[in-house]
């Protein structure tokens, strides 16, 4: 064994004491000081408002543990307005690894927040990036997902709605990729949850967008729903929606189809200043399907209820006349004239519509006062009536031609156009569809 000079031994056990213990030191040291340097939290934020398209405000940003960091008092606002969208107590983020159906596994951010808060009208904006990061152009790479919300709320023009167990996911494959979100309503009663899937397709050229929404069997507000579809938001304040719809983006525009119910729906605030008719009473709508193309309604089926409330007189008669329903003597006077039902079937194709009286005071029968019907439906021979007589009934009571008013275009812009062409739904389809109702449908 050799033996070492003392001044040696010294020499080593220093340089030992150096490499093992002052290197390491003042690399944690230095590791420490730059997660911790002043401005970390600005830098943070800008590089979060690069990857998403907004602008991000922290209060706090902190490594908790190796691949989790903390974000406290997060704000995402439009960058170009400065309206803000979002707000965010606590964020917490980790990176972990999922398995894969293949046996490998991926990497997963998993996000859980603490109560947020959407800003009235949000959703739109928040829509948008959920669209960049579908088409990956949010220019760094882009993980899998998972989001974990016990209770958010979404702040309304008028009205704050409480979503609670709100559970959410990215998925991207190269064919294309998803969102998923799932969610219930405070104070809903609720079989499933309500369910938003936005999906992106790169398989066809060019690439498409679709989405789908659910709500799970329950009755959603119709203020809610109109966060995220426009269509929603002419319904009155206390109207629900409960069904399901599915859209996909063309080139053509959107196509999609429709199913479910709309209750309690106040008509007189909902054809207040759009219409040019009276109508009040509350209705219900139960919309077996409804196929659209391009933005434009091409098929519907499905059964009106409505009542007890007032009519126009000239609302009846326009419908008498427009729509070839019979009115019965007298039917016209007063100028508002009290109802007790009005319930038909419609059916709604490229060869026009046709509707059948399902009030219960005759067969036949479409609208009825308390004592006597006020309306019926037109005979056979003369359905089914163009689309564009609907619109003419419904926006004004005496010209033959469709008005050019934005009333009749906004409803106009829904209905299909007649094409001299075959219809999509052949006369025996219509005849075997109404056939069925026939026990309930008076004639």
């Amino acid at each position: 064994m050799f033996r070492l000079h003392d001044r040696t031994r010294r020499r080593l056990l220093l340089a030992g004491f150096v490499l093992l213990c002052v290197v390491p030191t003042l690399l944690v040291a230095g590791w420490c000081a730059w997660r911790n340097r002043p401005g970390k939290t600005a830098d943070e934020a800008e590089r979060l408002g690069r990857v998403l398209g907004l602008r991000v405000a922290l209060g706090r940003f902190e490594h908790v543990r190796l691949g989790v960091v903390r974000y406290r008092d997060v704000e995402l606002s439009d960058p170009e307005t400065g309206r803000v969208l979002l707000r965010c107590p606590e964020l917490i983020g980790s990176r972990v690894n999922a398995p894969e159906s293949s046996g490998g596994s991926k990497p997963v951010l998993e996000l859980t927040a603490q109560t947020p808060q959407l800003e009235a009208g949000s959703l739109a904006r928040l829509g948008q990036l959920v669209t960049r990061l579908l088409r990956r152009e949010t220019g760094d790479d882009l993980l899998d997902a998972r989001l974990a919300v016990e209770r958010l709320t979404l702040a309304g023009t008028e009205r704050s709605f409480e979503l609670k167990e709100v559970r959410g996911d990215l998925i991207t494959v190269a064919a294309g990729g998803q969102v998923r979100a799932a969610f219930r309503v405070e104070g809903v009663e609720s079989p499933e949850p309500a369910r938003v899937r936005i999906a992106r397709d790169r398989q066809t050229s060019p690439p498409t967008t679709g989405f789908e929404f659910d709500t799970g069997g329950a009755p959603l507000p119709c203020p809610l729903v109109a966060q995220g579809l426009d269509s929603f938001a002419a319904l009155p304040a206390g109207s629900t929606f409960s069904g399901w719809l599915w859209a996909q983006e063309t080139a053509e525009g959107w196509h999609g189809e429709a199913s479910g119910s709309l209750a309690n729906v106040e008509l007189e605030g909902l054809c207040a200043g759009r219409l040019g008719h009276r109508l009040t009473g509350t209705a219900q709508l139960t919309l077996q399907t409804a196929r659209f193309r391009g933005g434009r309604l091409s098929e519907a089926s499905g059964i009106l209820s409505a009542g007890p409330g007032e009519i126009g007189r000239g609302l009846v008669e326009t419908a008498s006349r427009e729509l070839a329903m019979q009115l019965a003597p007298a039917a016209g006077s007063p100028d508002a004239i009290p109802y007790d039902h009005l319930a038909l079937t419609f059916i709604l194709s490229p060869d026009g519509l046709q509707l059948y009286g399902r009030s219960p005071t005759g067969r036949g029968v479409v609208l009825a006062a308390p004592d006597r019907w006020l309306l019926a439906e037109a005979p056979p021979s003369s359905q089914p009536r163009p689309a564009s007589a609907l619109v003419r009934t419904l926006t004004t009571p005496s010209s033959l031609q469709l008005p050019a008013t934005p009333q009749a275009a906004s409803l106009a812009r829904y209905l299909p156009l007649t094409e001299p062409a075959a219809a999509t739904w052949p006369s025996v389809y219509l005849r075997e569809a109404h056939r069925g109702q026939e026990d309930a449908v008076p004639r």
